[in-house]
This record gives structure tokens, sequence and C-alpha cells, in this order.
């Protein structure tokens, strides 16, 4: 199931999707954002990390679903 928010398996990132279009990976520890994500043209609906980690998927209002590689930071 796709949520606004998803947290890494491991408990170490935060994935959020907003209405500015972007989604922002944050450090769950201490709140730092590590990156932000561009490429969809209308708001962030959902988001969620692949079991291993290693991706991330988003949906938008824009009709699109993105699919995101994640590298440590």
């Amino acid at each position: 199931m796709l949520t606004p928010g998803s947290v890494l398996q491991n408990g170490t990132v935060l994935a959020s999707g907003s209405y500015d279009n972007t989604i922002r990976l944050w450090r769950v520890s201490d709140g730092k954002l590590l990156r932000v994500l561009r490429g969809h043209t209308e708001g962030v609906k959902f988001v969620t990390f692949s079991p291993d980690g290693t991706m991330l998927a988003t949906a938008s209002f824009d009709n699109t679903v993105r699919l995101w590689e994640i590298t440590e930071s």
C-alpha cells in the first residue's frame, strides 16, 4: 500500500511527497534534509520504498508514476 510518507525499513530515511511537485528524503535520526527529487509536474500524492530500499516509487496528480534509484547520501 502506498502512503503519503514512507520510512525505509531500516528506519534511517523518510520520504515525503508534496504539493510543490517534489519528493524530499530526510534522515530520521536528526531530521536533516538529504535530497530533493524533482520530476513530477503536479503534486505528489503517494510515495513508497521498494522492499530492499534501493528504489522509491512516487505517484502524482499529473497521472504519472516514477521510479527513483536511491543511493546513500
